[in-house]
């Protein structure tokens, strides 16, 4: 399964019928929030992080967050966000 997005709202549809998908895995273990790391969508990030904060601590095959995707690719407003948003849920536990 790849995880191609095209518009906004096909994900947050996606979301809204479907949340479990936020959590959903491709061959190389990859969920959707790698995906929105490496393409450097900061509105699907969003979206998928409000629907489930823990989708962001999954690894993929090769042990790597969507954390660390953002960081390879250089995406340093998804860094940005990723680590704001953490701080966030952190702190309404």
């Amino acid at each position: 399964m790849d995880f191609h997005f095209k518009k906004k709202w096909e994900v947050s549809e996606i979301v809204r019928l479907c949340p479990d998908m936020v959590s959903a895995e491709n061959n190389n273990t990859e969920t959707p929030i790698h995906e929105a790391c490496r393409q450097e969508n900061v509105k699907v990030l969003i979206l998928i992080l409000e629907a489930n904060p823990t989708a962001a601590c999954k690894l993929n095959s090769s042990c790597k967050s969507a954390f660390f995707v953002a960081c390879f690719h250089g995406h340093l407003d998804l860094v940005d966000l990723h680590s704001r948003f953490q701080k966030i849920n952190k702190n309404n536990d």
